[in-house]
Protein backbone atom coordinates (compact mmCIF):
# COMPACT_ATOMS: atom_id res chain seq x y z
CA UNK A 1 0.00 0.00 0.00
CA UNK A 2 1.25 3.71 -1.10
CA UNK A 3 2.99 5.54 2.31
CA UNK A 4 0.21 8.23 1.46
CA UNK A 5 -2.92 5.80 1.36
CA UNK A 6 -1.47 3.92 4.47
CA UNK A 7 -1.29 7.25 6.34
CA UNK A 8 -5.35 7.67 5.23
CA UNK A 9 -5.86 4.80 6.45
CA UNK A 10 -4.11 5.59 10.00
CA UNK A 11 -5.60 8.93 10.67
CA UNK A 12 -8.98 7.32 9.83
CA UNK A 13 -8.40 4.57 12.43
CA UNK A 14 -7.48 7.34 14.98
CA UNK A 15 -10.67 9.21 14.30
CA UNK A 16 -12.77 6.05 14.33
CA UNK A 17 -11.02 4.94 17.62
CA UNK A 18 -11.25 8.22 19.33
CA UNK A 19 -15.00 8.32 18.64
CA UNK A 20 -15.40 5.06 19.95
CA UNK A 21 -13.40 6.31 23.44
CA UNK A 22 -15.81 9.74 23.37
CA UNK A 23 -18.82 7.54 22.83
CA UNK A 24 -17.97 5.31 25.96
CA UNK A 25 -17.94 8.75 28.33
CA UNK A 26 -20.22 10.62 27.28
CA UNK A 27 -23.24 11.27 25.44
CA UNK A 28 -23.50 11.21 21.72
CA UNK A 29 -25.04 14.78 21.60
CA UNK A 30 -22.26 16.29 24.09
CA UNK A 31 -19.53 15.17 21.31
CA UNK A 32 -18.44 17.68 18.86
CA UNK A 33 -16.34 17.40 16.13
CA UNK A 34 -13.69 19.41 17.20
CA UNK A 35 -13.77 17.10 20.31
CA UNK A 36 -12.92 13.95 18.22
CA UNK A 37 -10.08 15.75 16.22
CA UNK A 38 -8.54 17.00 19.96
CA UNK A 39 -8.47 13.43 20.70
CA UNK A 40 -7.58 11.88 17.69
CA UNK A 41 -4.31 14.02 17.78
CA UNK A 42 -5.45 15.94 14.64
CA UNK A 43 -6.61 19.43 13.37
CA UNK A 44 -9.83 20.10 12.50
CA UNK A 45 -9.50 20.54 9.34
CA UNK A 46 -7.71 17.45 8.65
CA UNK A 47 -10.85 15.92 10.52
CA UNK A 48 -13.16 17.30 8.09
CA UNK A 49 -11.33 16.16 4.54
CA UNK A 50 -11.62 12.84 6.60
CA UNK A 51 -15.35 12.80 7.39
CA UNK A 52 -17.11 16.15 6.54
CA UNK A 53 -19.94 14.73 9.02
CA UNK A 54 -19.89 13.02 12.22
CA UNK A 55 -22.60 10.79 10.78
CA UNK A 56 -19.68 9.33 8.13
CA UNK A 57 -17.89 8.99 11.67
CA UNK A 58 -20.33 6.97 13.40
CA UNK A 59 -21.26 5.03 10.81
CA UNK A 60 -17.75 3.58 9.77
CA UNK A 61 -16.87 3.26 13.65
CA UNK A 62 -20.01 1.24 13.75
CA UNK A 63 -19.13 -0.97 10.96
CA UNK A 64 -16.01 -1.77 12.60
CA UNK A 65 -17.80 -2.69 15.50
CA UNK A 66 -20.27 -5.28 13.54
CA UNK A 67 -17.14 -7.68 12.06
CA UNK A 68 -17.55 -9.82 14.29
CA UNK A 69 -21.71 -10.23 13.40
CA UNK A 70 -20.43 -11.15 9.47
CA UNK A 71 -19.00 -14.53 11.07
CA UNK A 72 -21.57 -15.18 13.00
CA UNK A 73 -24.34 -14.68 9.93
CA UNK A 74 -21.65 -16.90 7.71
CA UNK A 75 -21.95 -19.61 10.30
CA UNK A 76 -26.22 -19.32 9.51
CA UNK A 77 -25.49 -19.99 5.65
CA UNK A 78 -23.12 -22.71 5.90
CA UNK A 79 -25.19 -24.59 8.43
CA UNK A 80 -28.35 -23.83 5.80
CA UNK A 81 -30.55 -27.16 5.45
CA UNK A 82 -33.74 -26.69 4.65
CA UNK A 83 -35.79 -23.76 6.03
CA UNK A 84 -35.02 -20.64 3.79
CA UNK A 85 -37.56 -18.70 5.54
CA UNK A 86 -35.92 -19.88 9.52
CA UNK A 87 -32.56 -18.97 8.09
CA UNK A 88 -33.51 -15.56 7.22
CA UNK A 89 -34.97 -15.10 10.56
CA UNK A 90 -32.43 -16.05 12.27
CA UNK A 91 -29.75 -13.75 10.39
CA UNK A 92 -32.67 -10.86 11.04
CA UNK A 93 -32.14 -11.89 14.71
CA UNK A 94 -28.61 -11.72 14.94
CA UNK A 95 -28.52 -8.52 13.11
CA UNK A 96 -31.20 -6.75 15.66
CA UNK A 97 -28.98 -8.31 19.00
CA UNK A 98 -25.90 -6.75 17.70
CA UNK A 99 -27.61 -3.63 16.64
CA UNK A 100 -28.71 -3.60 20.32
CA UNK A 101 -25.89 -3.78 22.29
CA UNK A 102 -23.61 -2.27 19.91
CA UNK A 103 -25.16 1.45 20.84
CA UNK A 104 -28.69 2.45 20.02
CA UNK A 105 -27.87 5.85 20.66
CA UNK A 106 -25.28 5.75 18.14
CA UNK A 107 -27.16 4.36 15.43
CA UNK A 108 -29.98 6.12 15.52
CA UNK A 109 -27.86 9.35 15.22
CA UNK A 110 -26.52 7.63 11.74
CA UNK A 111 -30.02 6.61 10.83
CA UNK A 112 -31.40 10.21 11.53
CA UNK A 113 -28.34 11.59 10.21
CA UNK A 114 -28.76 9.57 6.46
CA UNK A 115 -32.92 10.37 6.46
CA UNK A 116 -31.93 14.04 7.11
CA UNK A 117 -29.87 14.21 3.93
CA UNK A 118 -32.22 12.11 2.27
CA UNK A 119 -35.16 14.75 3.14
CA UNK A 120 -32.47 17.31 2.00
CA UNK A 121 -31.53 15.80 -1.24
CA UNK A 122 -27.89 16.22 0.04
CA UNK A 123 -27.82 12.37 -0.04
CA UNK A 124 -24.57 11.16 -2.01
CA UNK A 125 -23.43 7.74 -2.32
CA UNK A 126 -19.83 8.76 -2.42
CA UNK A 127 -20.11 10.44 1.04
CA UNK A 128 -22.70 9.03 2.77
CA UNK A 129 -23.79 5.02 3.25
CA UNK A 130 -26.27 4.11 0.65
CA UNK A 131 -28.21 2.40 3.34
CA UNK A 132 -28.60 1.43 7.33
CA UNK A 133 -28.39 -2.09 6.71
CA UNK A 134 -25.39 -1.94 4.47
CA UNK A 135 -23.69 -0.98 7.54
CA UNK A 136 -24.99 -3.47 9.72
CA UNK A 137 -23.84 -6.29 7.10
CA UNK A 138 -21.31 -5.12 4.21
CA UNK A 139 -21.41 -8.46 2.68
CA UNK A 140 -25.51 -8.62 2.91
CA UNK A 141 -25.55 -9.01 -0.69
CA UNK A 142 -22.94 -11.87 -1.33
CA UNK A 143 -24.70 -13.22 1.58
CA UNK A 144 -28.35 -13.33 1.24
CA UNK A 145 -27.31 -14.71 -2.99
CA UNK A 146 -25.31 -16.92 -1.39
CA UNK A 147 -28.28 -18.42 0.20
CA UNK A 148 -30.44 -18.20 -2.40
CA UNK A 149 -27.91 -20.71 -4.72
CA UNK A 150 -27.63 -22.96 -1.74
CA UNK A 151 -31.33 -23.11 -1.75
CA UNK A 152 -32.19 -23.25 -5.12
CA UNK A 153 -29.26 -26.00 -5.74
CA UNK A 154 -30.96 -28.01 -3.00
CA UNK A 155 -34.38 -27.62 -5.20
CA UNK A 156 -35.73 -25.44 -2.47
CA UNK A 157 -36.71 -22.73 -5.01
CA UNK A 158 -37.64 -22.48 -8.74
CA UNK A 159 -35.26 -23.20 -11.34
CA UNK A 160 -34.82 -19.95 -13.74
CA UNK A 161 -35.59 -17.36 -10.93
CA UNK A 162 -33.47 -13.83 -11.69
CA UNK A 163 -31.92 -14.91 -8.03
CA UNK A 164 -30.18 -11.60 -8.00
CA UNK A 165 -33.73 -9.90 -8.23
CA UNK A 166 -35.09 -11.58 -5.56
CA UNK A 167 -31.31 -10.75 -3.09
CA UNK A 168 -31.98 -7.02 -3.66
CA UNK A 169 -35.61 -7.26 -2.79
CA UNK A 170 -34.92 -8.81 -0.29
CA UNK A 171 -32.37 -6.58 0.99
CA UNK A 172 -35.06 -3.59 0.49
CA UNK A 173 -37.27 -5.74 3.17
CA UNK A 174 -34.29 -5.87 5.59
CA UNK A 175 -33.06 -2.61 5.15
CA UNK A 176 -36.88 -0.49 5.57
CA UNK A 177 -37.13 -3.03 8.73
CA UNK A 178 -34.25 -1.96 10.31
CA UNK A 179 -34.77 1.53 9.33
CA UNK A 180 -38.26 1.51 10.94
CA UNK A 181 -36.60 -0.05 14.28
CA UNK A 182 -34.40 3.00 14.59
CA UNK A 183 -36.96 5.88 13.73
CA UNK A 184 -39.85 4.56 15.90
CA UNK A 185 -39.00 3.59 19.29
CA UNK A 186 -42.38 2.16 19.99
CA UNK A 187 -41.85 -0.19 17.20
CA UNK A 188 -40.61 -3.76 19.70
CA UNK A 189 -37.77 -5.88 17.95
CA UNK A 190 -40.45 -8.71 18.31
CA UNK A 191 -42.68 -7.37 16.19
CA UNK A 192 -40.18 -5.95 13.79
CA UNK A 193 -39.13 -9.65 13.32
CA UNK A 194 -42.83 -11.20 13.05
CA UNK A 195 -43.43 -8.27 10.04
CA UNK A 196 -40.21 -9.22 8.35
CA UNK A 197 -41.16 -13.58 8.63
CA UNK A 198 -44.35 -11.83 6.78
CA UNK A 199 -42.59 -10.19 4.34
CA UNK A 200 -40.58 -13.00 3.86
CA UNK A 201 -42.78 -15.79 3.90
CA UNK A 202 -45.22 -14.11 1.37
CA UNK A 203 -42.41 -13.49 -1.46
CA UNK A 204 -40.72 -16.63 -0.70
CA UNK A 205 -43.80 -18.61 -1.15
CA UNK A 206 -44.51 -17.75 -4.97
CA UNK A 207 -40.66 -18.84 -5.63
CA UNK A 208 -40.78 -22.18 -4.04
CA UNK A 209 -40.78 -25.35 -6.20
CA UNK A 210 -43.16 -26.69 -3.86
Amino acid sequence: MPTRQQNKVLVRNRIIEASQSLLASQSIQAISSRQIAAEAGISYQSLYNHYPTQGQIYADALREGAKPLSAQLDLVVKNYEADLLQAFGVIDTLRLDHLENSGMATWQFVANNMYANLDSGAHNQETEEASLIRILDPRIYERTHGLLQMAQGMGHLREQLDLQLVAYTLICLSDYALGRYLKFQKVSKRSVLQTSQEQYGLLLADLSSN
